[in-house]
């Protein structure tokens, strides 16, 4: 419940690639999930450490889901293989790479310092992937602040968090 203002979780579109949660973390809900996670191991003194490890980063996490209209495979190959068959041509784990991301407050987009992706597996197999940004945290305002992803079918879907009243 702590943490249900910093993610906002996105309808499922019509067609194409959904992008079905977008989280910003500040350094607190950092300390607030690390905390959660290692429930009864942390300290106040331990919590407190751990900032000063992680330092002033917001992070932001964008969750890619494969639907029906677009999914884990990206069509069928032309050729056929020594059998005869046609096969099937699959999506590349780092598709996330395809999509942009962009963080803006007012109109200036602020530039990440790292960005990483990776692969989600479900008990269905290549399921999409989760994307992973980190801001310098002294480079953003607590003002009104939108991620928005384009997706390489030039849709967009953005999402907004008011850093004023995120701790």
């Amino acid at each position: 419940k702590c943490l249900a203002s910093y993610i906002k979780r996105l309808p499922l579109p019509e067609k194409g690639p959904p992008i079905s949660e977008i989280s910003l973390y500040t350094p607190y809900a950092q300390i607030v999930l690390n905390s959660s996670r290692n429930a009864g191991l942390n300290s106040a003194q331990q919590a407190e450490q751990e900032y000063r490890t992680l330092g002033d980063a917001i992070h932001v996490r964008v969750v890619i889901e494969f639907t029906p209209t677009f999914n884990a495979m990206l069509g069928v190959r032309p050729d056929k293989d020594a059998a005869g068959k046609e096969g099937l041509v699959r999506r590349p784990d780092d598709f996330w790479r395809e999509f942009q991301y962009e963080l803006r407050q007012n109109k200036n987009v602020i530039k990440p310092r790292s960005s990483d992706g990776k692969p989600i597996y479900s008990d269905s197999g290549f399921s999409g992937a989760e994307v992973q940004l980190e801001y310098d945290a002294k480079s953003i305002a607590s003002d009104e602040t939108t991620f928005e992803v384009s997706t390489p079918d030039n849709h967009h879907v953005s999402a907004q968090f008011d850093l004023s009243e995120l701790r």
